[in-house]
């Protein structure tokens, strides 16, 4: 699991296969953790690389939060999504990239406007960067 936390406010994504396939899930807590929301599914059905150890990773800033995960297709490919209301609905799914030899292992940070993701592609480290909360 991963967690970003803001105040009282803790949001985790997971990986699990309840459904018999595994899926990136999403929950919060806006009192500390004594409290939790449902569980969101995230990805498609069997799309996540669930042996990774470092394959998902969630920041926030303000209202949004963001997410990048890799998943397996015909090659690896490292995507996004963003809720822009806390975490109560996802979209902006987006590939950041596609055609990786081996899984991307991301991380995401926030600040301002600007969303920042570094990942692996082969033996090298990457970096992209969005100005406008993850729109492009």
């Amino acid at each position: 699991p991963e967690i970003y936390v803001k105040g009282d406010t803790i949001h985790t994504i997971w990986i699990d296969n309840r459904s018999g396939s595994y899926r990136l899930y999403y929950k919060r807590s806006t009192d500390a953790g004594y409290t939790w929301s449902s569980d969101v599914m995230i990805s498609q059905i069997g799309e996540v690389l669930p042996d990774r150890k470092r394959n998902i990773s969630i920041a926030g800033k303000d209202n949004y939060v963001y997410i990048v995960y890799g998943i397996q297709s015909v090659s690896h490919t490292l995507r996004f999504a963003k809720s822009t209301d806390n975490g109560n609905s996802w979209g902006g799914y987006m590939n950041i990239r596609t055609g990786l030899v081996s899984p991307p292992d991301p991380s995401i940070c926030a600040a301002s406007d600007s969303v920042r993701v570094v990942y692996c592609r082969s033996s090298l480290i990457y970096y992209c960067a969005s100005g406008n909360n993850g729109s492009s």
